[in-house]
């Protein structure tokens, strides 16, 4: 990642070297005019690093022809840089990481993006996150290793990159060295271990965000509600398990809820259904919407669900509040003071709240505040 970094960014800084790339690039490029221009990679935003691998891979012919030619023509520091990213470029170790990190990022960039939405609840995040795991979880089997290993070795062979090989092995240190000889992997072995461990730690960062122990008390609180509402009470089985997640939901919220009312309105729930199957929490927010005034007979089942649908599954509603505070607060309105700056980045976020405002009604509640707005703006 730092490799593809450094290469985008001193191909890109530069117009000179722009240009350079976009004439070895020449006319019998399939690619389309966007496809053609290199993009950034930003370490810290995780859906650009699938763009951004890709527009090596599209150009890695002329890339590489780009790096020789300011290698040769630039005594700078860019020429010296040119020449050690030309010759990892050569190298079969550099292809397949790239071929791998679009293959890994591809999937969990989507998973990212489909995490940073607005409506996304605890419940669909983790069904995403599930999806994914075991999306990249098939990767590890055999077939899928043979078919990867197959198309890097023939993708190498068509660019002129160096064949696989096995890195000269270190010798140990005399201390830990017990006499026997290295053991001597081919190099199919040698890359297939590190793909397998890149997936393993992939796989293992999923697992400990599925497994935190609030985001299972949410699933197993949702789960708890729509089984009361797709089905009622029979064995003493059920009762106990019902008494038992009660507790839980109590002792979690604490005072918020009143165990009594809640037990009676989770036990009316299935009748509030009307025989209607209930998938998620929106169902039976539906339902409760439709009693209009009625539904104060389930205010603590109300109260349940606010509570669950107001936990976050995302922060990146927060996030982009504080990207956009840089063009709200520029240097020229630096004495903004903090309640105007928060109503700004309030419309900010909830554009779509913001352009569905009457414009006339704002100016004229604007207009009325005071004698002088009158004098100045009259009458709407």
């Amino acid at each position: 990642m730092e490799y593809t970094k450094d290469l985008v960014n001193l191909i890109r800084l530069s117009p000179k070297r722009s240009a350079l790339l976009y004439s070895m690039q020449g006319d019998d490029d399939m690619g389309s005019l966007q496809r053609r221009n290199l993009r950034p990679l930003c370490p810290t935003r995780w859906t650009t690093r699938h763009e951004s691998i890709n527009s090596i891979l599209d150009n890695y012919t002329a890339v590489r022809d780009t790096l020789a030619e300011i290698s040769e023509c630039e005594s700078s520091d860019a020429g010296t840089k040119a020449n050690g990213l030309y010759t990892r470029m050569t190298t079969f170790l550099f292809y397949f990481s790239l071929v791998t990190g679009l293959m890994i990022f591809s999937r969990t960039e989507a998973l990212s993006k489909a995490l940073q939405a607005k409506s996304m609840t605890v419940a669909a995040a983790m069904l995403a996150a599930r999806k994914t795991h075991d999306n990249i979880r098939r990767l590890r089997e055999d077939s899928s290793w043979t078919s990867l290993w197959a198309s890097c070795v023939h993708g190498a062979a068509s660019l002129d990159v160096d064949p696989p090989c096995v890195p000269r092995a270190r010798r140990p240190s005399r201390r830990i060295d017990d006499g026997a000889p290295p053991s001597v992997q081919s190099a199919e072995q040698y890359h297939r271990m590190m793909f397998f461990q890149l997936l393993d730690n992939i796989l293992e960062s999923i697992n400990s965000r599925l497994h935190q122990k609030n985001i299972q008390f949410y699933i197993e609180a949702e789960e708890f509600i729509l089984s009361s509402a797709n089905k009622p009470l029979e064995s003493p089985e059920d009762r106990a398990a019902f008494v038992r997640r009660i507790a839980a939901v109590c002792d979690h919220f604490g005072s918020d809820l009143d165990p009594r009312s809640l037990t009676l309105q989770l036990q009316m729930l299935y009748d509030l259904m009307d025989g209607k199957s209930a998938s998620s929490l929106s169902d039976i927010t539906a339902a409760l919407v439709t009693l209009g005034p009625a539904k104060r007979l389930y205010s603590e089942l109300s109260k349940l669900i606010t509570l669950l649908l107001v936990i976050p599954a995302t922060s990146a509603t927060a996030e982009r509040t504080f990207s956009c505070v840089r063009r709200l607060k520029t240097y020229l309105r630096s004495t903004i003071s903090q309640p105007r700056l928060n109503h700004l980045l309030f419309l900010q976020t909830h554009q779509d709240l913001t352009d569905n405002l009457d414009v006339k009604a704002v100016a004229r509640d604007f207009v009325a505040v005071n004698d002088y707005r009158r004098n100045v703006f009259g009458s709407f």
